[in-house]
Order: C-alpha cells, then structure tokens, then sequence
C-alpha cells in the first residue's frame, strides 16, 4: 500500500535497493526460501523505478544474487512484471558496482 502510494504521488520515480533473501531463521526449507523471496518481488516489482538486490555474490548464499536464482531460492521467472524491472536491476548492479570500486 505505501509503494503503490508513492508511485501515485506526483510522479515520483520509486527505487527499492538493497534487499536480500534471508531473514532471521536458522532452518529454513527451500519452500519457505522461495515465498519469501516471491512475496519480496511481488512487492518490489511494483516500484516505478524498479529495485536492486543488495550483491551479486557474496559468501552467505542467501545474500548471494547468483546463487539464489542458479539454486531456484528466487525465480525472476515467477514474478509478474519480472521483465519490466529487470533492466533497472541489472542498471542497478551495474551503479552499485561502480560506486563500491570508486569508494575502495
């Protein structure tokens, strides 16, 4: 309800970043993993400027973009509006990357 709010409020762009696939439990099935990232892109794939996934890899594989989808913990391919927001993910990667190599 709050994004849908922001879409509709004076045209403003609306960017959802840094989002990972876990949160605080200790053994959760593949199953649970995959609602909880669908619910999440349910939801971000709604934001007018589209969204970002916190890192491509990354040692704790629910943090990893990479692994998530190679394993089928998050499945682009499910999620309604999938391809509209792809292109701003990929830009998304791409600025993060570059802002991470400018600051170390």
């Amino acid at each position: 309800a709050q994004l849908q709010q922001l879409n509709n409020t004076s045209g403003l762009l609306v960017f959802i970043g840094e989002w990972v696939n876990e949160w605080n439990v200790t053994s959760g099935s593949q199953q649970e993993y995959q609602d909880f990232g669908r619910a999440q892109l349910e939801v971000y794939n709604a934001a007018s400027f589209g969204w970002a996934y916190w890192t491509l890899k990354n040692d704790r594989k629910h943090w990893d973009f990479e692994w998530n989808i190679r394993n089928h913990y998050i499945q682009l391919s499910n999620s309604p509006g999938w391809r509209a927001s792809y292109l701003m993910t990929f830009l998304g990667f791409i600025c993060s990357s570059l802002y991470l190599h400018h600051i170390l």
